[in-house]
Formats: C-alpha cells, structure tokens, sequence
C-alpha cells in the first residue's frame, strides 16, 4: 500500500533536482517484511516513464535517450495484492529457511480454509498437508466441508481424531486438580492436544506448520498459547476477519474453492457446546474497526469496543510475545518491533 507514496516521494525529488530518478526496491521477504517490487523510474517532470513487475522479480531496460523502456501494469484489485503479498512471503519464509513442506489443522473454519489456499499457491499442492482434529465438540459437518475444500485444492486430509487423547488428559486434570465442572481448562485443554498432533507431525515429516489465527482474534487474546498458536509463521497475524472473509470470498470469484458453507457459518472455535466466537468477543465488524482504529491508526478510543478491547489487548500482550513470525502487510502490525511491555499496570475494564 506504499506506492503512492514513493511515487509522490520521487515525483518531488526529479522536480527539485529536474533530472530523472530511479527507484529501486527489493522483491521478496525477509521473515516477517515483504518486499513488494514495483520499481520505477520518472523523468525530470516527474513522469512515469518505467515500471517494473510487483511481487515478482523482474528485469527491466530504460532508454532515457529515447524513452523506450517497459511499463508494466499496477494490480488495482486490494485483495489480489493481498494474496500476492502473502504467497509470496509465505514461499520465501519457506525457501529461506529450507522448509519446503507446509501442514496446518484444517477445522472446517473460514481461516484455515483461507491458510489452504495461500499454503497451495504458495507451495503447489504437491507439498501441503492438511489435518483434521476432530474433538468431541465438533459438528459433523466441519469435517465434511474439510473434505470438500482439500477435494477442491488437491491437497491430502488427514484425520487424526483426539476425543480418547481428550478424556484420558481431563480424568488426570480433574481427579488432580478436583476440577469438578467444564471450564476453560476443558476448551484450551482441546487446542494443546490439538497443538501437540501438529508439532509431532512437523518433527516427524520436516514439515512448517503454519499457525491460523488472524489480527482480530491476536488483539482480544483470543487464541490458546501452545494450542492454535503453535507454528512457524501466522500469514493470518496482520488480517482483520474482515479481510479474512474478503479474502476467501477473492478465492472463489471465478469457482468455488473455499466451501460456500464455510463462508456463511458463524466463527465458533468449536470447544464446547453450541459455541460461537461472538459469545465471547464482540461482534467482529466492531472488533476488526478497533483493532484498526486502536492498532493501525493509533488512534484514541472511540466507541464502547475501542474501551473494550484497551485492558483486553494490554492482558494478552504475554500471547503475542510468544507468537509466531507474522507477515506484516499493515502499517502497524504485531510481532518484533512491537515496544510494548507484557508487565505493567494492570487496566480495569469499563
């Protein structure tokens, strides 16, 4: 999203100077940073008279003699440089660090659905693994869209179920702990195990298990560490779920790839009966708005979410510390640069 400003940047300096300008910038990524390409060049007048391809390296010639060079097309749609930024740090993150094998818990909801998509393009499918954890909360029906969207990608599905591994671990907490009713215990207690199935397959198969959670559930805390939070790398970590479900919703303009079913049904991270995320996180389009507001834009609290969210973003910042690398993609994201303290004075909700 800097490519008016570098071109308004440069425009200033060829007229100051009037002379022509070159702007050169990397292609690739570097961990978290993603470099987007799209080098240019203007004449004394500040006019574009180059351009080189984004997201892609590329080779171009100018003749400032004569003018002839190659002016490649800008990508106008947000979300395909969304995905293109994406892929693209994701197969890097990949190649750099010589783990050319990804895999990731496929639950039957909109983000790991979105993460199979960007996994394939980035890797082909050939390389892409998904693996379905049903627990004893689970619907039915989120396996059966699972089998639908890895049928869609090509991609395998395995099913490593983990309701026995479940009860055994829950006598042992309850009969020790004299837990005598379900309680968060229980739901984190599902994601570990969850965890734990995914962290041994990447030990066993030389495998990058990508993490799925997305901005929005980052901000609230609402993620389970060493549960869904385990991983390599988060290319959800900078996404609102708005952008999450324009997105997904980008994947299917031509076909279907993403399961209608798993667009329209409501986020529930399926730990307990009848859950759904908004039983516990206000609604997300005015989550994704604070998070934007507070985050991005470091803007003062607004609204009765923005007062929600401060004392809420300030208790979780011990998760985030020990998230995975995020693909940054907005002017203010989490992740290393991030200054904030995980000790400090504790906030009273309003």
């Amino acid at each position: 999203g800097k490519l008016k400003v570098r071109e308004n940047l440069v425009k200033t300096t060829a007229q100051f100077f009037k002379a022509p300008v070159l702007y050169v910038n990397s292609v690739g990524a570097q961990d978290e940073i993603i470099f987007d390409g799209a080098s240019f060049a203007m004449n004394a007048q500040g006019k574009i008279i180059s351009r080189a391809m984004t997201f892609e390296e590329d080779l171009n010639v100018l003749d400032l003699s004569t003018g002839e060079s190659g002016l490649r097309p800008v990508q106008k749609n947000e979300m395909e440089t969304l995905r293109q930024a994406l892929v693209l740090g994701l197969r890097d993150f990949c190649q750099k660090t010589g783990l050319l094998k990804l895999h990731f818990g496929l639950s039957g909801g909109i983000d790991s659905a979105l993460v199979a998509c960007l996994a394939v393009d980035a890797l082909g499918p050939g390389n892409v693994k998904a693996l379905a954890l049903p627990g004893p909360f689970n619907s039915p029906d989120s396996l059966t869209w699972s089998k639908r969207l890895t049928k869609n990608l090509n991609i395998e599905l395995l099913e490593v179920p983990i309701t026995s591994s479940y009860e055994a671990m829950k006598s042992t907490i309850d009969q020790n702990f004299q837990i005598q009713s379900f309680e968060l215990t229980h739901e984190n207690l599902q994601a570990r195990i969850r965890g734990t199935i995914l962290m041994a397959f990447s030990n066993h198969n030389q495998s990058l298990l990508l993490s799925t959670g997305n901005k929005s559930e980052y901000a609230a805390g609402y993620s389970t560490l060493y549960g869904d939070m385990c991983g390599g790398i988060a290319p959800l970590g900078d996404l609102t779920k708005a952008q999450v479900y324009a997105l997904s919703t980008h994947y299917n303009q031509e076909a279907e790839v993403i399961p209608k079913e798993i667009i329209s049904r409501a986020p529930s991270a399926e730990l307990r009966p009848n859950q759904k995320d908004q039983d516990s996180l206000p609604p997300y389009e005015d989550l994704d708005a604070s998070v934007v507001r507070l985050i991005e834009n470091c803007e003062p609290a607004k609204t009765a979410t923005d007062r929600w969210l401060i004392p809420v973003l300030m208790r979780s910042e011990f998760k985030r510390w020990q998230a995975p690398p995020i693909l940054k993609v907005s002017k203010h994201s989490f992740g290393r640069g991030r200054r904030y303290p995980v000790a400090h004075k504790a906030l009273k909700s309003n």
